[in-house]
């Protein structure tokens, strides 16, 4: 497995080793898939399917408003490209990601 930041390996080794490094995940931003992670409730034991969903439905929240962003900044470049019809769809394809936060919330909130 490797990892790679900004164009570089920063790491490249067994998939057990690199996934057990914690201080190395957490140094480029990246986090054990949910179905690897084994969480702990403050009221003992250990999260529940629903538990998972709700978190992993949090996760993919915010990373939607990233991801909104960033289609945006995209749109801008096609833009200043004079590429109006990429720009256009770039936009379309943001507020539509923008649309879901909604049922995102909803989802959460069903899960509790």
């Amino acid at each position: 497995m490797r990892i790679i930041k900004e164009g570089r390996v920063v790491a490249d080794g067994p998939v057990e080793e690199i996934l057990s490094d914690r201080q190395l995940l957490e140094a480029n931003n990246l986090e054990l898939p949910l179905s690897l992670q084994k969480r702990e409730l403050l009221s003992g034991g250990t999260m529940d399917d629903i538990s998972k969903l709700h978190h992993l439905l949090q996760h993919w929240a915010e990373h939607n408003e990233e991801h909104t962003r960033t289609y945006l900044q995209w749109a801008g470049k096609a833009e200043s490209l004079g590429r109006k019809e990429l720009a256009d769809l770039l936009k379309k394809i943001a507020d539509d990601t923008m649309s879901m936060d909604s049922l995102f919330k909803k989802a959460m909130e069903v899960c509790r």
